[in-house]
């Protein structure tokens, strides 16, 4: 099947403002690079008992703009604090790997450099040797957790930074 082009909000991942329609190898890559850590779990397994009919079924999907997100597991946990987590279902873990390949590098450049969740070169160990260098050098630094900081963000809000171009994040 021929890549197509279509307008799709402000080309994240796209070339020359247009989106590409997802191909077939790129659904094959996200479905590989999300069973990483989720190998023999018992919806990865359920995913790859068919794992050829889903992964065309969700592409085409994708292309035909019928795909929609199922329900989310919500679970709570008491460590080290007490909160819910609400967990994607594997094929919607797919998509999720699917689009960060394509929008990560419009992020990437915007994110300040002292941002360290879930990306590359960064993570908690990263973080904390920051931390440690900037202890060094100064005798006061503050740790905050804000209460459900992200089930308050304003999506508007964000969606209208994003459809500005991004700015800094």
């Amino acid at each position: 099947m021929s890549n197509t082009y279509t307008k799709r909000g402000n080309g994240l991942g796209s070339k020359n403002g247009y989106s590409e329609d997802f191909t077939l190898e790129e659904v094959l890559k996200a479905y590989l690079s999300c069973r990483k850590n989720k190998r023999n779990t018992i919806n990865q397994i359920k995913f790859e008992i068919n794992l050829e009919e889903n992964l065309y079924s969700l592409y085409k999907s994708l292309n035909n703009n019928t795909y929609y997100p199922g329900r989310s597991i919500c679970f709570v946990v008491t460590y080290p604090k007490l909160r819910e987590i609400f967990a994607a279902n594997f094929k919607d873990r797919v998509v999720h790997h699917l689009l960060v390949s394509r929008i990560e590098s419009f992020f990437e450049k915007r994110f300040i450099f002292d941002s360290y969740a879930c990306r590359k070169d960064k993570g908690v160990h990263k973080a904390i040797e920051r931390l440690n260098k900037y202890i060094k050098n100064n005798k006061h630094y503050l740790q905050i957790d804000i209460k459900s900081f992200f089930a308050n963000i304003d999506k508007n809000i964000l969606y209208s930074i994003i459809a500005c171009g991004g700015g800094k994040l």
